[in-house]
Parts: C-alpha cells; sequence; structure tokens
C-alpha cells in the first residue's frame, strides 16, 4: 500500500512541488533522450521518457513509491490517468491532469509517464536529442597511440534508463506507514537502468574468434575498476577483442564506442571488478571453462525491494521455501529510531517476493539481536529502537510487540541457550556507550532478567572509535546447561554463566589482533572455525588469520589451533556451515570500511576441516561488504545478497539524494557449492529423504527416516544423516546456524534410525535442516525437523 493524497478541491503542481525557488523552463514537444515502453498492471502501453517533468496540475500524489515501475502501475491502476510524473528523489508518483494543461520540460528530478495504447510502438523508441546524463570513459590518458600502464581508477556511472530488458524483476510496493500489510511484488518488465550491477549480459552476445582463443562480447555494459592498459585510437570493438587476443594475460576488455579506446582489465584475482549496464561501453571476455564441480555456480541475481541487511529462514513442514529480509524504516536508508521496519519475503522455490512494513511493535529492527525461539518464533531485539523487542511468528505469519529489553542496545549479539532462553551481550551502538552488561529472556515469563555477573568488560576489543564499537557482534556459541562461549571478536575467550545472576570466566587469548566482524561458525559441536575479521571495525586492514577453536565442558579453557589463512584478508565477510561439514566464506573486503564497495573480494572460499585447506570458488557478480548476508537454504545451496544501505541524518522519510547509490545492493545471488554437481559438471544425483517417522522430536529421542537413490543410482548408499539449525543473520553474526551430524545411527536397508544427542548444549532448542549427504558428500533437499528440550 502507497500513502495517497487526493486533491480534491486543491490541485499541486510537480514543479511547485519540486524545486524551493520557481525557474522558468522551456517547453519540449519531444522526448530529448530515449522512450522506454512499459506495460501497466491492466495491459495499457506506456511510454517513458527520463529526465522530463509535467509542469501543471497533478490531480492525485502517491508518497513513498519506491521505483518508477511502481508508479506505471499505479497510473495504469487509476482508471482517468494518462499521465503521471515519477520523482525519483522524494519517491514520489503524481497523478497528472490532462495534457492540455500541461508544460513539458527538461528536468533531471523526474521522469514523465504517458499513456499511448498504439500497438506499433516497439520496446525502445529513440528520438533525436542528448542524452540525460553525462558520461565518463574509463581511463583518460593523454597518450596518443601506444600500450601504456594505468593507475586503478574507477569511473562515475551514469544513471540514464537505457533499454528493456527480457529479464523480469518484481517491482516493490512500500507501506512505511501501515501496520502489517503485505504487498505482493507482481512480475514487470525490468528497465536495465545505467549503472546498474549486473550478473548476466542482458543484450545479445555477440562472438568472435582470434586464433584458439574465442570471446563474447556484451554491449552497453561496463566493468567499473582497475584498467592497466589503455590503448587510443582504437575503431571498432573487433579490434579492441583482437589487441586482447594478442596482451599476455589479457582475460577482460572493455571498448569504450565514445572516447574510440580499448581498456585491458586488471586480474580479477587481485583486483575487484564490477559488472554494470553503462551504453557507452561493451564488455569482451576471453572464453573460458569452468567447472561447476570444482568452482560451484553461481545464479543470476535476485531484485529485492529492500537491501538485505538482516536474513532469517522461515519454518515450515515438511521443507522451508522462505526467506526474511530486512533493512530499516527505509527500504534502503536508516538513521535514528524509526518505529518500523521494511520487510521482503521471499520464496527461493517460487522466486515469488512481497513487501511489508512492519509498524505495530513500534521498533525500527536495524542492527538488532536476531534468535530463534525453541517454538519457531523469531526474536528481534534493539537496534535502532533499542529497547524494543519484535516477535515474528511464522504460524501466523504475523509480528507481536514483545517486552522491552532492560538495557537499550544496537549491534548486540543474542544467542538461544540450551534452556531455550534468549541471552544478550553488549551494543554500544545505541542506548548509553558502555556497561552494556547481559540479561536474558524466559519466553515462559516473557520477562527480561538482568545478569549483573555476565559483564562485557573481558571481552572488548581495542577500536580506534573508541567504546561504542568495542562490545559490537560477540561471536557467542551455546553449549552446555546454560551456559553460553565467547569466541571472539576480541582476543580474549569467555565463558559466560546464564543462571541466576550470571558469571564471566576467562576460557583462552586467540593469537593474531582482534576481529571485529570477522566469520565465525560452529561447524560440528564444539568446533568453531574463525576467520578474517579486522582490528578496528572501520578504516581498518583485514585480515585473513583462521582458527579452530575446540571446547569441551563449560568454564575449561579452550583449544585454540591456528591453521591456514584464507586467500583473501576479508572484513565484513560471511560464513555458511554447510551440510558435508565445509564452511563457506562469502563477500568481504580486504580493507574494512563501511558502506564501500572498495576492495570488494568477489571470490568464495571453502574450508575443508578434514584437509584443514582452503579451496577459492567461483566469483559472484556483486561485492558483498558491509550490511551484507549469507544464509544457508534446504536444498544446500547458499543465499548471498545485500551491502550498503545509506545513512540520513533526517530520520523516517528523509531524501538519499546525497548517498551514493552505487554501493547499495537490494538484490541476491544462490549460490550451488561443488558437492551438488558431479565430474563433468552435471548436477550429481541426490539421496532423497522418502520419510519420517517424526517431525517434532526431542533431544535424546529417536527418528526413522527413509533414504531413497531417488536422485540416480548409488546416490542413497553409504549416506549420513546431518542436521543443521535453520540460520539468522546480520552484521556477520549467525549465533542460531550450527551443523550437528548424527553419530548414532544404525541402518537398514534403506530406513535410518537415528537416535539423537541427548543434551541441549549441543542440540539448540529449535528447528533444523535434516539432510542426507551421500557418500560422495551431496546433500538431499532437506526437511524440517523440530528439537524439543526433554
Amino acid at each position: 500500500m502507497y500513502i495517497q493524497t487526493s486533491f480534491a478541491a486543491l490541485a499541486v503542481s510537480t514543479f511547485a512541488l519540486g524545486t524551493a525557488a520557481a525557474t522558468t523552463r522551456a517547453a519540449i514537444t519531444i522526448c530529448p533522450s530515449y522512450e522506454i515502453a512499459s506495460t501497466g498492471s491492466n495491459g495499457a502501453q506506456f511510454t517513458i521518457c527520463l529526465s522530463t517533468d509535467f509542469e501543471g496540475l497533478s490531480v492525485q500524489v502517491i508518497r513513498d513509491v519506491p521505483t518508477l515501475d511502481g508508479c506505471v502501475r499505479i497510473c495504469s491502476d487509476i482508471s482517468s490517468c494518462t499521465n503521471a510524473v515519477y520523482n525519483h528523489g522524494s519517491r514520489i508518483c503524481h497523478i497528472k491532469a490532462p495534457i492540455g494543461k500541461l508544460k513539458w520540460v527538461q528536468n533531471a528530478n523526474y521522469h514523465v509517464i504517458r499513456m499511448n495504447n498504439d500497438a506499433t510502438i516497439p520496446p525502445v523508441v529513440v528520438t533525436p536529442g542528448p542524452t540525460t546524463a553525462p558520461h565518463a570513459p574509463s581511463i583518460t590518458l593523454p597518450v596518443p597511440t601506444t600500450v601504456v600502464q594505468v593507475p586503478t581508477t574507477k569511473p562515475p556511472v551514469p544513471t540514464t534508463a537505457v533499454q528493456i530488458s527480457t529479464t523480469k524483476l518484481p517491482v516493490p510496493t512500500t507501506a512505511p506507514q501501515v501496520p502489517e500489510v503485505v504487498t505482493p511484488v507482481p512480475e514487470t518488465p525490468w528497465v536495465v537502468v545505467e549503472g546498474e550491477n549486473i550478473a548476466k549480459c542482458p543484450y545479445t552476445l555477440a562472438t568472435s574468434n582470434y586464433g584458439a582463443k574465442k570471446y563474447t562480447t556484451c554491449p552497453g555494459t561496463d566493468l567499473k575498476g582497475a584498467t592497466t592498459h589503455l590503448i587510443k585510437k582504437v575503431k571498432t570493438v573487433e579490434e579492441c577483442a583482437r589487441i586482447c587476443s594478442t596482451t599476455t594475460g589479457c582475460v577482460k576488455a572493455v571498448y569504450d564506442k565514445t572516447g574510440l579506446a580499448c581498456h585491458i582489465k586488471a586480474p580479477e584475482a587481485k583486483n575487484t571488478l564490477i559488472w554494470v549496464v553503462s551504453k557507452r561501453y561493451s564488455v569482451i571476455t576471453l572464453t573460458t571453462v569452468i567447472n561447476p564441480a570444482v568452482s560451484g555456480r553461481w545464479g543470476n541475481l535476485i531484485r529485492l525491494p529492500v537491501i538485505p541487511v538482516a536474513a532469517y529462514v522461515v519454518p515450515q513442514f515438511p521443507e522451508s521455501s522462505r526467506i526474511m529480509v530486512f533493512s530499516s524504516w527505509g527500504a534502503d536508508a536508516f538513521g535514528g529510531p524509526g518505529g518500523l521496519t521494511q520487510f521482503a519475503d521471499y520464496n527461493f522455490k517460487s522466486g515469488a517476493v512481497s513487501q511489508r512494513a512492519v509498524a505495530n511493535t513500534h521498533h525500527d529492527m536495524f542492527c538488532p539481536g536476531i534468535s530463534a525461539l525453541g517454538d519457531g518464533r523469531m526474536l528481534i531485539s534493539g537496534g535502532s529502537d533499542s529497547a524494543a523487542v519484535s516477535l515474528y511468528d511464522p504460524a501466523t505469519n504475523t509480528f507481536a510487540k514483545g517486552p522491552d529489553m532492560k538495557i537499550p542496545r544496537g549491534y548486540q549479539t543474542s544467542v538461544t541457550t540450551s534452556e531455550g532462553k534468549i541471552f544478550e551481550l553488549g551494543g554500544s551502538y545505541t542506548g548509553k556507550r558502555g556497561g552494556k552488561t547481559s540479561e536474558i529472556y524466559d519466553p515462559a515469563t516473557n520477562a527480561w532478567n538482568l545478569l549483573p555477573g555476565a559483564k562485557t568488560d573481558k571481552m572488548l576489543t581495542v577500536d580506534g572509535e573508541g567504546v561504542w564499537r568495542t562490545d559490537n557482534h560477540a561471536w557467542l556459541f551455546s553449549w552446555k546447561n546454560g551456559s553460553v562461549f565467547q569466541a571472539g571478536p576480541s582476543r580474549a575467550q569467555n565463558w559466560f554463566d546464564t543462571k541466576g545472576t550470571g558469571s564471566t570466566t576467562p576460557a583462552g587469548i586467540r593469537s593474531g589482533g582482534d576481529a571485529m566482524c570477522g566469520v565465525n561458525v560452529m561447524y560440528e559441536p564444539g568446533k568453531i572455525l574463525s576467520t578474517g575479521g579486522s582490528q578496528s571495525y572501520t578504516n581498518s586492514p583485514a585480515v585473513a588469520l583462521t582458527h579452530i577453536t575446540t571446547i569441551t565442558e563449560p568454564n575449561l579453557p579452550s583449544r585454540i589451533e591456528p591453521v591456514p589463512s584464507m586467500a583473501y584478508p576479508r572484513g565484513f565477510a560471511n560464513g555458511v556451515a554447510l551440510p558435508d561439514g565445509s564452511v563457506l566464506v562469502t563477500g568481504g573486503q580486504r580493507k574494512s570500511l563501511v558502506f564501500t564497495d572498495t576492495d570488494g573480494i568477489l571470490f568464495p572460499e571453502l574450508f575443508n576441516p578434514a584437509t584443514k585447506t582452503w579451496t577459492t570458488l567461483a566469483a559472484e557478480a556483486v561485492p558483498r561488504n558491509y550490511h551484507s548476508v549469507s544464509i544457508l537454504l534446504p536444498d544446500g545451496t547458499v543465499f548471498s545478497g545485500g551491502g550498503g544501505l545509506c545513512y540520513v541524518a533526517g530520520g523516517v522519510g528523509s531524501k538519499t539524494t546525497g548517498c551514493e547509490k552505487s554501493v547499495d545492493h537490494a538484490d541476491g545471488q544462490v549460490f550451488s557449492p561443488p558437492y551438488l554437481f558431479a565430474k563433468d559438471g552435471a548436477l550429481a544425483p541426490r539421496p532423497v529423504i522418502a520419510k519420517l517417522s517424526a517431525t517434532t522430536v526431542k533431544v535424546g529421542g529417536s527418528l526413522q527416516v527413509s533414504v531413497s537413490a531417488g536422485g540416480g543410482a548409488g546416490a542413497g548408499a553409504g549416506a549420513k544423516l546431518v542436521l543443521v539449525r535453520m540460520g539468522s543473520v546480520t552484521h556477520s553474526i549467525n549465533s542460531d546456524q550450527r551443523r550437528v551430524p548424527l553419530v548414532d545411527v544404525k541402518v537398514a536397508g534403506d530406513l535410518y534410525t537415528a537416535t539423537l544427542p541427548n543434551d541441549s548444549g549441543i542440540l539448540i532448542p529449535g528447528h533444523y535442516y535434516l539432510f542426507a549427504v551421500s557418500a560422495t558428500g551431496v546433500p538431499s533437499v532437506a526437511k524440517t525437523v523440530k528439537v524439543m528440550r526433554n
């Protein structure tokens, strides 16, 4: 639902609303740039002229419309609407008076939408005139003819929509002031926007051969990032491809048809190259064979109506199919307590996306603690509204307000204990700085209790920005008898007792420095992989140091083992425990630097605990740095998304026109790890969980599981059963996930009888994926199992 204002007695002009002082603009009669064809929700045909306005009467104003396509859709739903104007800065859709009362002018703040039901109009109509945004070449050097070395530069990218792709993008509808309204996001044509990130060429690829080398060319696109050689006076894209073919090490090049220049791009392994839409350029790529059985494979980008700063899996039976993602009071902005949160619901099976603004809990959930209760409800605590608590119930798909915390917090970590309670620690980002003693929520009493003996003083990092950063994002792991182990990010590791008034016991010292926003994953009971991070929260070099921390009984010293480092240093990366026992690390940047794509690592790495080795995998399309997420899906794939979100000082509804939007990533990709492929690159046959004796089981109880080779001969033979707790993630913290292989299993043919560990400190109460993993490491699609305490 949009926020609408009807003007029955008073007409309003976009000219009056959009400018602080009236200025006279010359009238135009044709679109000075490109007109884009679009189809409304009722089948009506519209054309869109970018960077122009209809000055004159607005008969209706609809606020908080996040996209141009959303304004088209609104106009098509209003029977009297033949003309509309979209203000992309303030996100306002103006339904205009008839054309005779309007003056058509150039204005970069607006886009004009006109109904035109002439079926003969082609998808893109080009009219004479200049482009609506300036363009800059990748490199400009006064070098006339020879190949030269040039420094790393990142060109400005225009923001002009240029063409319609056949790819479809769900268009969001936002309801920032209306509680609990779920709005399906319909599929409408995706308008390819200048500067937008892409994972696949949206246009027709051309191919060329030079000797044994084959190249593809994607027109209308650019690679942002370092150029190592610039050759000028290159007349054609084919000549640029030929130059690449004779240049040692050239895998990708960019041809500038305006500047007649050929850019040999820097090696991807050591540089961040981001593929974007840009009509001035063409990207030339050497064709290489990438075997997904070795490197895995990424899907296309999934466009979302909000930046996924946080995400969690919605538990469903027999299989989960949805993740919920959220940002702040704005889909692409935050700043101050907002009293509401923008959510998107992504069904990874059907591809359906919906958006909702949750306002009934009066809670801006940006930068919170997130933990799943044993009954499946998600408790989201603190953040921008720093004392507030919201409870999401998957059974009803609704949010309810919980009791406020005793201590307001933001950037804290929460974790579900073996007793089914929620333990919170740290969080000086919001509320009073320092002294963020722990507290615990008991769902039985629906109340919080302070634990004054479980303090933060022994787990603080050393940070250049001071106390508000030093207690952030603790690496917390629930363990036996209500205990919680803190593995980082400080070098100091500690045990926290959550009983009574709480207590703290030192456990060990990790080598190296502090590792703020580093990866930390319990890949099997008592085994914690940690890697990456940086000494300070931001403007701080990242590290690649890796450790395995082993814990046994509460309050006993931890055993810390340095293991080989990652290939890349990473700050703000994310880690996911995979069902085969390996750990996938995605995203991050060489130097932690909030709200940037600078030096982003596009290549994920896979850690094998058995061999203690890392493998570098296929690159994702978009940098996933600060405010990104990754999370395991039930088919064994991994969703990776987000990054960015602009801070605006004015609070709810403030404009983001001054923000660097190129680093805002309201999208995601799904990664298929190598274990899903056979050696020849085809999909590997999977075992199939054909039947479960129960979907709810207590710790120490048993499950009977029928495992078949439904995916192919031998797929079910020698399978192992594995439980992985469903995850929730924000700011590199996923305290919900853990992998628990079932070792007490009797096998009779296809029937597996598994006895679960009899300890809620190992099997934390809650919902789990149950995987059958073949002898070759291929996982089944997981079934959902709810584990309860005795």
